[in-house]
């Protein structure tokens, strides 16, 4: 499988290759465009200077595109230049820039899986999942955050255990009962409400939508414990509903049933819902609103029997007679049935469900996940099993089967071999679990990662050929132009006299800082150093006092404000910064003078280089003899 990884860089360099060679410009281009520029012969049309300067816009330019195309063909010619130069130097083949571009392939293709595929096949599950209600029965082994890996096995084996009396035919009461992590007497475990998409934690609801009807799961891990799925029924979704309700807390007698049925008599007379509300309703947090519930679905923080109530009230009718339940009576309203006029707003809802749910951004492990499907990646069982069945790595056992094939990925035999070499270059010890071949999957995948996404996603060959164009270009500007040692120090002396009046130091402040939070310290410290004391001294005789000794020749600090004014042994006033009070001494000053050359020089360098970009530029513009042609735009 390494060698598909060492394939996909070969391919990359062939392409690039190939559409950076001028000689093979013809073969991708129709003869009979534009020819906006010739090099060495070879037709550089405008199609491919229009798609470029598309890619590289140019928005300070107030002119045509006709006119900005003009100023556009240098620079793309000598972008293409320069990358020839690439080429004939072998930067191509230059292991640190190769590198840079396998990480940055490897991160790009992250991102074409995780915002094409993945994403939409997030979203169409949610979706398909979202038309769909599930009754289910669960057993719950509580593991805590803090658990030991024993307690947490513990659990793993009590809830296998728990299965395997479901799978038995034992009723699942008397299972939760036994099994479930109990929390005031109570199992945690039971008979859970009727549950859409977006209701549980993300772990649960895939474990759920999972199963067909009359199904058990085997376990499934989340932030609770673990569980163990009894999925009873499935139906179709019932749409939300938007509620309002009027309610009556329980009395022991029929007092409250009695003011449920004036509340009643008073709408059925023609009585303003909201005013009823506010004069019946025993509900603070929603009577003074009209009693808005909100939106009412299963799954939702509701009680059952309430939301069944909802949800067989007709949406037409009015509002319902009292309902009594154990907590109180309603008199329920239906303002609204949520249904969706097209697909667009049910993709809207989804959408905004799952980002609500935060559930929108997938991970490296949903890429893992997606392409091991992909791939149709298989285990061999036989092999596994018998590397497995050693309790430390048996390096003699794995060269004798190192032809076998371990895994199947994209129908390529995964062979020991690789194992091996995984094996080695991660220093692996111990073979006690199946997590070494977890992980050697991940690494086969990970190592394929760019050479399936080339294969899958066209555009993305494209476009890591144009960044590795981008870091050749790059390698030149730096070799060969930007490159201070490079250049010829004669001109750079002939440059540096031409315009020596650019290079000269200021005059050198070299300075005492005394500081303190104090105001009467830095009063004393500021008297006795006026007194004459010798400034080396002061910091001894005053402890809270700071003392910084420096220099500046940079005429926008606060320090050289503040020097320019003083005579060496002057003492500044002093001055204020928040709480912090302070003053400088002016020990030495040196006068501006002009820089030497060598002290200059990298100076020197940055002015000259866009001298020097312009005298490279001539150089290849013969040496390729490039003609340019932009009246033909």
């Amino acid at each position: 499988m390494i060698n598909l990884f060492i394939l996909a860089l070969s391919t990359f360099i062939n392409c690039f290759n190939v559409i950076s060679n001028p000689v093979l410009f013809k073969c991708i281009s129709n003869d009979q465009e534009v020819v906006v520029a010739t090099i060495n012969g070879e037709p550089l049309h405008l199609s491919e200077l229009q798609y470029h300067f598309n890619r590289n816009p140019v928005n300070d330019s107030e002119g045509s595109i006709s006119e900005q195309l003009r100023e556009f063909l240098p620079a793309y010619v000598f972008y293409k230049l320069k990358l020839l130069e690439g080429l004939e130097a072998g930067f191509d083949r230059d292991e640190d820039l190769l590198s840079e571009h396998r990480e940055f392939a490897r991160e790009a293709a992250y991102s074409y899986w995780l915002e094409n595929p993945i994403k939409d096949d997030m979203i169409n599950t949610f979706k398909k999942r979202l038309l769909e209600e599930r009754k289910a029965f669960h057993i719950l082994a509580e593991v805590h955050s803090g658990a030991t890996a024993q307690e947490d096995s513990a659990a793993f084996a009590r809830i296998m255990e728990a299965r395997k009396q479901l799978l038995s035919g034992a009723d699942p009461e008397d299972v939760n009962l036994k099994f479930s992590t109990q929390r005031n007497g109570t199992p945690m475990g039971g008979s859970l409400p009727w549950i859409t998409a977006g209701r549980t934690v993300p772990e649960f609801e895939d474990g759920l939508f999972a199963l067909d009807t009359g199904e058990i799961s085997m376990p499934v891990r989340s932030q609770f414990g673990y569980h163990i799925i009894y999925l009873e029924e499935i139906r179709n979704r019932s749409p939300e509903r938007l509620v309002s309700h009027i309610f009556f807390h329980p009395a022991d007698d029929d007092s409250i049933m009695i003011l449920a049925e004036n509340a009643y008599k008073a709408l059925a007379a023609g009585e303003d819902w909201n005013e009823v509300s506010a004069q019946y309703s025993m509900d603070s947090a929603t009577a003074s609103r009209g009693g808005t519930v909100g939106w009412v679905g299963y799954g939702m923080q509701f009680p059952e029997p309430f939301v069944d109530a909802v949800m067989q009230i007709p949406a037409d009718e009015p509002y319902s007679k009292p309902i009594g339940m154990e907590y109180g009576y309603h008199i329920i309203r239906i303002d609204s049935v949520m249904t969706f006029v097209n697909d667009d707003q049910f993709n809207e809802y989804a959408m905004n469900q799952l980002q609500r749910l935060q559930r929108i951004s997938p991970v490296r492990e949903d890429v893992y996940s997606y392409l091991k499907e992909l791939g149709n990646l298989k285990v061999h069982e036989n092999i596994k099993n018998e590397i497995l069945s050693q309790n430390e790595i048996n390096m003699s056992l794995l060269h004798e089967i190192h032809d076998e094939a371990i895994l199947t990925y994209f129908d390529e035999d995964i062979p020991v071999t690789q194992l091996i070499k995984f094996l080695e270059s991660h220093g692996q010890t111990e073979l006690n679990n199946e997590t070494i071949v977890e992980e050697f999957i991940t690494e086969i995948i990970r190592e394929s990662l760019i050479h399936s996404t080339y294969h899958y996603h066209p555009e993305y060959m494209a476009s890591m050929t144009e960044f590795l164009h981008g870091l050749i270009v790059f390698k030149v500007n730096e070799e060969f132009i930007w490159n201070p040692d490079l250049m010829e120090r004669e001109k750079l002396k002939q440059f540096y006299l031409e315009n020596i009046d650019r290079y000269r130091y200021g005059a050198l402040f070299t300075y005492y800082r005394y500081s303190s939070v104090s105001d009467s310290v830095i009063a004393e410290a500021h008297a006795v150093l006026t007194e004459g004391t010798d400034p080396l001294m002061i910091e001894m005789r005053f402890p809270d006092l700071q003392v910084l000794q420096d220099s500046t020749r940079n005429p926008n600090t606060n320090a050289h404000s503040i020097l320019k004014n003083l005579n060496p042994g002057d003492i500044s006033a002093i001055q204020t910064s928040g709480s912090l009070k302070y003053f400088y001494y002016l020990v030495g000053l040196e006068e501006p003078r002009s820089m030497t050359f060598n002290e200059a020089f990298y100076r020197i360098a940055g002015d000259y280089q866009p001298v020097r970009e312009e005298d490279y530029l001539k150089e290849l513009m013969n040496k390729y003899q490039v003609e340019l042609y932009p009246d033909n735009i």
